[in-house]
């Protein structure tokens, strides 16, 4: 079953510009056979998938002779397209077009992947191959399509001294491009038709493009703008320097790059004894004011009420707090059955709250007490 967001894509930001190069600037490809697995690599992936009956194997287990299909790479046929390539020892530049989306990062993963464990196998080493994730910038319109493939080609023959020689053999999809080859997984289709609506005929079909990439001079303009879309900076490519953008995006200029500067970082010893610091201060404050809390909470339980002052002629009025409400029951078993409560005798019962009720007659707002009254009357 297809994957739900696996839907045509239509637009100038669904080509791409891949790049990639080897860890510590190794060579990724050594001798004609690295280039050609590669390439096949590619071809695999980009072409329709192979009948399961033309690709059985026979082996041997135990003296016993079997048929069976190898494992068989994922397969991007109509998913993926590849305009352009260039493969360099160090490096490599690829120009696809996203034809269904999600597809083309499963691609160089599984290219990466698959190539990795090829080279690795073969010199006997072990780790990572590539110097990182792909590198990868959108184009944006036809201009850099045409200049792009142009550039492919062009670094693909330029020598140590700056000077370049399309008459050596090389590794690139130049020999589409021109017609010296026809190999179907490689579309230089789009940019021939481009090229035709060109007003000048010098440019046009597969001549036109081989005068484009070997006899037109670029101006100004059209340097900056492909230095927009190239991943390595073309000086110091010419003296043999390879040098990878941060950025996935849209390259910055060199002369209007803004770096962010970073805050040095705390020490990890010097961060772990300062938290220890700040627990334990906490932690005695706490516990202080948990002990603070449980004298406080105890006097005010043991402190008994003092004793109401008596007045003569003042009737009294006796208050007994309430007992609490009767408890729900609850079930206990029988071997676990809490001893009954022991009684208390009349001396241990509290002695009663007494409240003292004054009546005033004279119209006084405030009376004084004493314990004894001063005078025989019956009123305070």
């Amino acid at each position: 079953m297809p994957a739900q967001n696996a839907k045509p894509l239509d637009g100038f930001e669904n080509y791409s510009h891949i790049f990639n190069k080897g860890v510590e600037n190794r060579n990724l490809f050594n001798d004609e056979q690295d280039y050609k697995i590669f390439l096949e690599y590619l071809r695999d992936y980009l072409t329709t998938a192979s009948d399961a009956e033309s690709v059985k194997k026979v082996f041997t287990i135990k003296g016993r002779t079997y048929q069976g299909v190898p494992h068989q790479p994922k397969n991007y046929f109509n998913k993926v397209e590849l305009i352009a390539y260039s493969l360099l020892p160090d490096h490599f530049h690829l120009l696809v077009k996203q034809i269904t989306s999600g597809s083309l990062e499963k691609l160089l993963r599984s290219l990466s992947t698959r190539y990795a464990i090829y080279y690795n196998n073969k010199y006997q080493r072990r780790g990572s191959l590539f110097a990182g994730p792909y590198k990868t910038i959108k184009i944006k319109n036809a201009s850099e399509l045409i200049y792009l493939t142009r550039y492919f080609h062009r670094e693909h023959f330029k020598e140590p001294n700056g000077n370049t020689n399309f008459n050596h053999e090389g590794y690139s999809s130049y020999e589409e491009y021109s017609g010296i080859k026809n190999t179907s997984w490689v579309k230089p289709e789009i940019i021939f038709s481009y090229l035709d609506k060109s007003q000048n005929d010098f440019y046009k079909g597969k001549n036109g493009y081989k005068n484009f990439v070997e006899k037109y001079n670029t101006n100004q303009k059209e340097d900056a703008m492909l230095e927009s879309i190239i991943i390595e900076r073309k000086d110091d490519y010419a003296t043999g320097k390879v040098i990878v953008e941060e950025t996935t995006e849209t390259l910055v200029p060199a002369e209007v790059r803004v770096e962010t500067v970073q805050e040095p970082r705390l020490k990890i010893p010097g961060f772990i004894a300062i938290s220890m610091i700040v627990y334990i201060s906490l932690f005695t404050i706490g516990f202080g004011n948990i002990k603070i809390s449980e004298i406080q909470n105890k006097d005010l339980t043991s402190a008994k009420p003092s004793p109401t002052p008596q007045v003569s002629g003042v009737n009294t009025v006796e208050y007994i707090e309430p007992t609490s409400s009767p408890t729900p029951r609850i079930s206990i078993p029988e071997d676990n059955i809490p001893e009954p409560e022991t009684v208390k005798t009349e001396s241990e019962i509290p002695e009663p709250i007494k409240f003292l009720v004054i009546k005033l007659s004279d119209g006084s707002q405030s009376v004084n007490i004493r314990k004894e009254p001063s005078i025989e009357s019956e009123t305070v």
